[in-house]
């Protein structure tokens, strides 16, 4: 086996578990967490995942670059996009099984979603850990952040919740 094989399958892994882990403690666990951090409208949920996601990727990523130095940041971004579109398919796999309610939209729409934000994610690590140019990665995500408003203005039912 590869060793770029060996690493996204043991950061799939870990992201798997992670993700098992936060959806009990978070949803199932008698620890009564607040569905929104006190204060702000950011969801705990949403906080805690964006941390695996970045602490993931860096770990991943520099294990990569480790493995192979002249690795371009497209293939970086590959790599660690199969890493959560694996551990993703896991996941909601698990919660197909285990979720009375859980729909088919539910497991594709969750699939889709969190890879596609974690490609995104996935190139701009990898633009920093390759490059080290902080200027143009805070240009790439203003730009990003430009882009995505002008959507939700001109398609306002991407931001609805249903």
């Amino acid at each position: 086996m590869k060793p770029f094989h060996k690493i996204i399958i043991k950061y799939s892994l870990i992201t798997f578990v992670a993700f098992i882990a936060t959806w009990y403690v978070v949803f199932e666990s008698p620890l009564n967490i607040p569905e929104y951090i006190p204060f702000t409208p950011i969801k705990t949920n949403g906080a805690i995942l964006c941390t695996i996601f970045i602490t993931v990727l860096i770990i991943a990523q520099k294990r990569l670059i480790k493995v192979q130095h002249d690795i371009s940041i497209i293939l970086l971004m590959l790599y660690s996009t199969w890493i959560f579109f694996i551990a993703e398919c896991l996941f909601h796999g698990v919660m197909l099984i285990i979720t009375v309610d859980y729909t088919l939209h539910e497991f594709l729409s969750g699939i889709i979603t969190i890879t596609l934000v974690n490609a995104a994610l996935s190139f701009f690590v990898a633009f920093q850990l390759k490059t080290r140019r902080t200027g143009r990665l805070i240009l790439f995500i203003i730009i990003l952040t430009v882009l995505f408003n002008l959507l939700a203005h001109f398609f306002p039912n991407l931001t609805r919740n249903n």
